[in-house]
């Protein structure tokens, strides 16, 4: 719940009309000003037909594969409660509430006598397997007009069965349907058109559109203002960051004024212990030259960031010191915003802490590459720089499909492999229908058809092509989905081929494989 971002723009378009069949969720029954004086007229492009939505399955999980990408994010749940039920191991409740100014009569009136027998629990979605919370995050100070776009929104699901972490990052450009309107707005966007006329509505509303655009359930929700961010990364002395990639920004608005308007902020590849304006600044900068320079790099890097404050919060060093926990709390009572809880649910989240630290964490952003570039395009709105849905806006039929894909496989699908499968004996025909099989079995996946390569080979085998890259989730999934057990580098191979991640050899098929497999796996 952390906002970390700027916007490039002091108003807000006028929506796009929709097609005329909308998929939006009506949760929400007030009305919204359906244009401003200042707002620039938008329309939709010419929208694509959405095809019969797939049956979802958000049953049992499967665990893919080992990851160490932002480790243990969602220990941040809600941190201001977290942060809270740690304190009371060091104060009383009403110690803390009147050291923090805060107001715990409410909570000290929920039942809190866990039933007999049942362990507490945090609110999962509807398939019990699931905790899924959105972070928000917002910075007043840019906006002398009063508007408070929230830049920075992420979803941050735990999934049970796994014990994994996954970040779902929405960047603030995409165009996305208002709860109870058949209008669509970037979603930055839609907390502001809310606040301003019923304070309080923001937030839910922002929740709804986001679950119609992910296809899940929020349990809850927290937004944080800039400056409560960043007092927290002061209290707890700087933050530990890997930075991927070397970058500078020319044009990063001077924090000190417009005189002059932008400064020069540099960043140079490895390890790095960044204080508060350090940290935010690799978090908010979009303008650097290369790859670093995009809304989409900056929601991975925030998302390291959220990853590297957390880390240090619920670090010994800060969990042992009474003083730097109460000064959290102080902090974030003034600039925090969550949803409803239970002193049960603060419980829960302390049981589960233990398990997170060796959870498994995976990130993704909802770019126009995501899902091998299949889900999201550019060019969805006129006059206007703005992202959406490739079938169209408010059709969101494939992300609901991939998002559920991330959930059973999230480091399948978090290494973006590329995949070559290769004719060695079985035959043109015959390996470019595996190819294309397997294609359509894992659309979200970049899998090549590559020819023949030779034609004198008994034995199917797969192997990784790049061995600096090893894609070990990618190799388990298509070993096991072809039966192949060859696993070695064929001696005829001297080369990188296409410099792709994993290479499967066809020599047989693959199928005639599998069935011999199942039949001795039979009783007799």
């Amino acid at each position: 719940m952390v906002n970390l971002n700027l916007s490039d723009s002091k108003t807000t378009p006028k929506p796009v009309a929709p097609p005329e069949k909308s998929n939006t969720k009506i949760t929400l029954n007030g009305s919204l000003q359906k244009q401003n004086a200042n707002e620039v007229e938008v329309r939709p492009t010419v929208e694509q037909k959405t095809p019969n939505a797939p049956q979802r399955n958000k049953g049992v999980k499967k665990p893919l594969g080992q990851s160490k990408l932002f480790r243990a994010a969602y220990k941040m749940l809600p941190l201001l409660i977290f942060v809270l039920s740690i304190s009371g191991i060091w104060f009383s409740a009403k110690q803390l509430a009147k050291g923090a100014g805060l107001d715990l009569t409410v909570i000290d009136t929920i039942s809190t006598v866990t039933t007999i027998g049942k362990e507490p629990e945090l609110k999962k979605d509807s398939t019990g397997g699931y905790t899924n919370i959105l972070i928000v995050g917002k910075d007043t100070r840019e906006y002398s007009d009063g508007l408070q776009n929230t830049d920075t929104i992420i979803l941050v699901s735990y999934n049970y069965e796994t014990n994994d972490i996954v970040m779902f990052s929405i960047p603030r450009d995409f165009y996305a349907g208002i709860p109870g309107e058949k209008w669509y707005v970037k979603i930055n966007s839609i907390y502001n058109r809310y606040e301003a006329q019923t304070e309080g509505t923001g937030l839910p509303a922002l929740v709804t559109s986001v679950e119609d655009l992910l296809g899940v359930e929020i349990q809850y929700y927290g937004m944080v203002d800039l400056g409560g961010f960043k007092e927290v990364i002061d209290i707890v002395g700087g933050v530990d960051v890997y930075v991927d990639n070397s970058f500078t920004d020319y044009q990063y608005p001077n924090p000190k004024g417009s005189n002059p308007p932008y400064v020069t902020v540099k960043f140079t590849e490895g390890p790095q212990t960044m204080d508060a304006e350090t940290a935010l600044k690799y978090a908010r900068s979009r303008k650097a030259q290369g790859p670093e320079g995009s809304d989409y790099a900056r929601a991975r890097r925030q998302q390291k960031v959220i990853n590297a404050v957390m880390d240090k919060v619920l670090s010994s060093e800060t969990l042992l010191n009474p003083d730097k926990v109460l000064s959290i709390a102080q902090s974030l009572s003034k600039n925090t915003v969550i949803s409803d809880y239970s002193l049960d649910e603060v419980k829960a989240a302390l049981a589960l802490a233990d398990e997170l630290k060796a959870s498994n964490s995976y990130s993704f952003v909802l770019d126009p590459s995501v899902g091998n570039s299949k889900l999201v395009k550019t060019g969805v709105a006129e006059n206007i720089y703005a992202i959406g849905p490739r079938l169209g806006l408010g059709k969101y039929d494939d992300i609901h499909t991939y998002v559920d894909l991330v959930m059973e496989n999230p480091a399948f699908l978090s290494e973006k492999s590329i995949v070559y499968v290769y004719d060695v004996g079985l035959g043109y025909a015959a390996t470019q229908k595996v190819a294309t099989d397997l294609q359509k079995q894992y659309p979200f996946n970049a899998i090549v058809f590559a020819g023949t390569l030779r034609n004198d080979q008994t034995e199917n085998s797969i192997f990784y092509n790049n061995e600096s890259e090893k894609m070990t989730a990618t190799f388990e999934v298509f070993k096991q989905h072809l039966n192949i057990t060859n696993t070695e580098k064929p001696a005829f191979v001297t080369t990188k081929l296409y410099n792709e991640h994993v290479s499967i050899m066809l020599a047989t098929d693959p199928a005639t494989a599998s069935a011999t497999t199942e039949s001795e796996a039979q009783p007799n």
